[in-house]
C-alpha cells in the first residue's frame, strides 16, 4: 500500500538525481530543511549533548582514578569519656589522688557511678572491668603487636554531648577513687570511612615500624597502594588525607593538646581512607596490604563505631 502525502513515511530523506519534474534537488533539500527546522534543532542539540557527555564522562572517569581530598565536614562535637579508677597498680603512680587514697573501694565505685549518672552531658554510661579492657585492647591493637596489659585499671566509659568539657572533667576528677579522666572528640573519619591505610611518614623512630629507615612513599608506591584499594570489592569512595589535614584532625579530637608535638607534621603520614558498601574482615584487609612498600599501618575505622 502506497503511503498518502500526509503520511510521515512519505517524507523525502534522500536527495537523488533530478527527475526533470518539480524543484531541483537542492531546492527540495532547502524546503525540507525549512519545514523541519525544529527537528534539526533538536537533533543538533542532542548531538551536542552526547558529545559533551562524552567529554564530561571521560573527565569523570579520569577523576575516578584519583583519590578525593577529605570532605569539608562535618567535624563531630560529641565525644567519649574514660574515667579510670585507682587500683593499687603502677598505673596509679603518677596520680596524687591514688597515692593518698589507695585503690577505689566498692563505696567509691557507687559514688562515682551515681555522680556520672547525674551529669546531663553523659549518656550510655557503663563499667569496664580489667578483663573487658584487656579484651578490647587486644581487639584494637595492630596485628603482630602485643599491648602491655599488666596495669590496665577498671574504668567507666560514656558518650559525651557538646558542652563545657573542662568543667565536666573537673567535676569528675573530684569524685573519690578516680585516678584520671580522658575526654576525646569523636574521630573525623568514623562516619566517613571503613578502613584507613596510613603511609610511611617522613621520619619514624619506632623499632618495629615497617617504615623505619625510609621516608615517605614515592609516587609509584602511592599509585600501587591506590590501585590495590580500587581492586577491593564494593569500594564506594577513596580519600587521601595529607599530613596537614591529619594534624587538624588530631587537634580536633585531642582538643587539649598544646605541646610542640601538636605542631610537627614530619612524623604524620598521608592516609588513604576507604568507604565500602560491605566492609571485609580486618584480617583480610591486613593481608591484602601486608608488606606493600610505603604502607605503615591498616586501621579498622568501622570498629570505632561499634
Amino acid at each position: 500500500m502506497r503511503p498518502s502525502p500526509e503520511d510521515p513515511r512519505s517524507e523525502e530523506l534522500s536527495f537523488g538525481a533530478d527527475s526533470g519534474d518539480g524543484p531541483r534537488p537542492s531546492e527540495r533539500a532547502a524546503e525540507w530543511a525549512r519545514a523541519h527546522r525544529r527537528l534539526l534543532t533538536a537533533v543538533g542539540l542532542s548531538v551536542a549533548l552526547v558529545a559533551g557527555s562524552g567529554v564530561g564522562g571521560w573527565h569523570l572517569y579520569e577523576k575516578s582514578n584519583q583519590p578525593l581530598p577529605p570532605p569539608d565536614g562535618p567535624w563531630p562535637q560529641t565525644g567519649r569519656l574514660s574515667v579510670y579508677l585507682c587500683g593499687g597498680t603502677d598505673f596509679d603512680a603518677g596520680w596524687e589522688t591514688c597515692r593518698s587514697g589507695g585503690a577505689a573501694t566498692a563505696a567509691d565505685r557507687q559514688k562515682i557511678e551515681a555522680g556520672l549518672r547525674a551529669m546531663p552531658e553523659l549518656r550510655d554510661i557503663r563499667f569496664e572491668s580489667r578483663e573487658e579492657a584487656r579484651a578490647n585492647l587486644r581487639e584494637k591493637s595492630t596485628e603482630g603487636t602485643e599491648p602491655d596489659l599488666v596495669d590496665i585499671p577498671e574504668a567507666y566509659r560514656a558518650r559525651v554531648e557538646p558542652g563545657d568539657w573542662k568543667a565536666l572533667r573537673s567535676r569528675i576528677e573530684a569524685l573519690p577513687g578516680v585516678s584520671n579522666v580522658f575526654l576525646f572528640r569523636d574521630g573525623f573519619w568514623w562516619d566517613k570511612a571503613d578502613i584507613g591505610i596510613s603511609l610511611c611518614p617522613k621520619s619514624s623512630s619506632l623499632p618495629t615500624n615497617p617504615c623505619k629507615g625510609r621516608g615517605r612513599p614515592t609516587e609509584d608506591e602511592k599509585r600501587n597502594v591506590f590501585d590495590r584499594i580500587k581492586a577491593l570489592p564494593d569500594v564506594e569512595t577513596v580519600y587521601l588525607e595529607d599530613p596537614a589535614h591529619y594534624l587538624k584532625m588530631l587537634r580536633h579530637s585531642y582538643w587539649e593538646e598544646t605541646g610542640s608535638a601538636a605542631n610537627d607534621v614530619a612524623h604524620l603520614p598521608e592516609t588513604f581512607y576507604v568507604k565500602l558498601k560491605r566492609p571485609p574482615a580486618r584480617d583480610t584487609i591486613n593481608k591484602i596490604f601486608e608488606g606493600m612498600p610505603g604502607v605503615n599501618d591498616v586501621s579498622d575505622i568501622s570498629a570505632f563505631r561499634r
